[in-house]
């Protein structure tokens, strides 16, 4: 009887002891990371939302035009058009950085529709020859291009060259000899504001 009780007493000894996750910094640090990279997404996916639908409604206003005096062109003000380039670039930088959390065909399907109705402004834009090779800000970021180059027709990439080193160069990849194109905050038609970032400090727990 004693060498069974003293076996058992041995065994309880090298048993693992109970863990507790709650315990872990490690767990905790990462589950306040991926809380903090779900936040980014869903704020980068409202923003995205809301930058589509302005660039709707500012192809929507092009179109009237075209449709009122269909023999010639009939412009909106340039303002207008700017606004309109640097909400796409804005939308293609978007789409770089939320694009691997899509589906690839909705990923295709909007970098296509996006680039169509650019090629469709541009060319009723009162100065498409120029006037888009000088919206500088916001620059591409690396992502939108390799989105860009990986999605597009052959055609369309060649159109995309076209529109010079505004189009095609990255922060990264900026001129070091130029003033870097300063950074770019969209404005909505209807007033909606850019959500506020929230750093939240990660926790430390004191081990026991």
């Amino acid at each position: 009887m004693h060498n069974v009780e003293k076996r058992i007493k041995e065994e309880e000894d090298i048993r693992p002891q109970p863990f507790d996750l709650n315990k872990c910094h490690e767990s905790q640090v990462l589950f306040q990371m991926f809380q903090r990279d779900y936040q980014n997404l869903a704020r980068e996916m409202e923003i995205l939302i809301h930058v589509k639908d302005d660039l709707i409604i500012f192809v929507k206003k092009v179109m009237e035009k075209t449709k009122k005096r269909e023999e010639q062109k009939v412009y909106l003000p340039v303002p207008q058009y700017i606004d309109y380039f640097q909400k796409i670039k804005y939308a293609f930088n978007l789409l770089g950085k939320t694009s691997h959390f899509l589906e690839q065909s909705s990923v295709q399907e909007l970098v296509c529709s996006f680039f169509q109705s650019l090629e469709y402004v541009i060319y009723y834009c009162p100065d498409g020859k120029t006037l888009p090779k000088q919206i500088n800000s916001p620059l591409l970021t690396d992502n939108a291009i390799n989105l860009l180059k990986k999605n597009l027709e052959n055609n369309q990439i060649e159109y995309w060259k076209e529109l010079d080193i505004a189009w095609n160069i990255s922060r990264n990849n900026w001129p070091s000899d130029e003033a870097i194109p300063p950074a770019y905050t969209p404005t909505f038609y209807d007033g909606w504001k850019l959500p506020e970032i929230h750093h939240e400090p990660v926790k430390t727990v004191e081990k026991d």
